[in-house]
């Protein structure tokens, strides 16, 4: 039935991608939810199916082998989930970024967000800004360059914040070199 009303209210005869949102696995087990979803993408409702995961859970939702793509939190600056990402890949299950930009350095004036900014500051990263560059449109270029990732989601909270992750994109992933120098350059920071 949810199928059915967001397909009539997008007016649209398939989704693109149907997800669940960070459910556990005893959550899927549930009225076999992962058949449900397989049988309503077998009828052409959706194209593909996923779930937005999180550890613990996550290493569940791939051996299950059933999700065509997973959508998980990552950035430079939080690689908890970064062993994940290679893991869904290397399943050929497509991934999904939330959190990428770490929730943007210059406009973000929460002290949780403050804090996730320390790692780029004791790391020393804004030797690698361009001109111009700010902090958040570095880390989607930074993103561009993983292996292993296929999408990521970008959100805004103004429309500065909009035009600002249009102009990361806009630069481009960062070359090889710059990406594994930043990746050390972390990884030497607690």
């Amino acid at each position: 039935a949810n199928i059915e009303n967001s397909l009539r209210r997008l007016k649209t005869d398939y989704l693109d991608v149907w997800q669940l949102h960070n459910p556990s696995l005893a959550d899927i087990a549930k009225g076999d939810l992962i058949a449900v979803m397989q049988e309503v993408r077998a009828a052409g409702k959706v194209r593909f199916i996923g779930a937005s995961i999180k550890i613990p859970y996550a290493h569940g939702f791939i051996e299950t082998g059933a999700f065509d793509a997973l959508q998980m939190p990552y950035s430079a600056l939080e690689t908890d989930h970064e062993e994940l990402i290679a893991a869904a890949a290397d399943a050929g299950i497509g991934t999904i970024i939330r959190g990428g930009v770490s929730q943007g350095s210059e406009i973000n004036t929460r002290q949780q967000v403050i804090d996730k900014w320390k790692k780029w500051e004791k790391a020393g990263l804004d030797e690698f800004l361009r001109a111009g560059e700010i902090r958040s449109q570095f880390l989607i270029s930074y993103l561009m360059a993983k292996p292993a990732v296929d999408t990521v989601i970008i959100g805004t909270i103004t429309l500065e914040h909009l035009d600002s992750n249009i102009a990361g994109v806009g630069r481009g992933a960062l070359s090889q070199e710059i990406y594994e120098e930043v990746r050390r350059m972390l990884a030497g920071v607690n």
